[in-house]
């Protein structure tokens, strides 16, 4: 059984583009330094939720599981809560990963 669940896992990231495998890396990364920021100021949810001006829990939990898609004023507004920089404003773009229809990005 053990077998058959890692070559379906296998075969799941086989089929992920790099370009996916790029985003999904960074919204992890996002997310573990929103949890190392909250954790070095002693936060809990609630703190970060009541920091950046949430009504509901369940934002800052989908926030802290990688999954969530952040605009930049949400990445902004957490960037000022947290007293942490999210964003790379001079990061190179990158170049090294091919599109979906198979094309070298440029």
């Amino acid at each position: 059984m053990k077998m058959i669940k890692m070559s379906v896992l296998d075969s799941f990231l086989d089929e992920i583009s790099p370009q996916e495998q790029i985003k999904t890396d960074a919204r992890m990364m996002i997310a573990a330094s929103i949890d190392d920021a909250m954790k070095r100021k002693g936060w809990k949810n609630k703190d970060l939720m009541i920091a950046v001006g949430q009504k509901h829990p369940s934002v800052i939990t989908k926030w802290l599981s990688g999954t969530h898609n952040f605009t930049i004023d949400t990445l902004v507004d957490l960037e000022i809560a947290l007293n942490i920089s999210l964003i790379n404003r001079d990061a190179p773009t990158v170049s090294n990963y091919k599109t979906k229809s198979g094309r070298k990005s440029n």
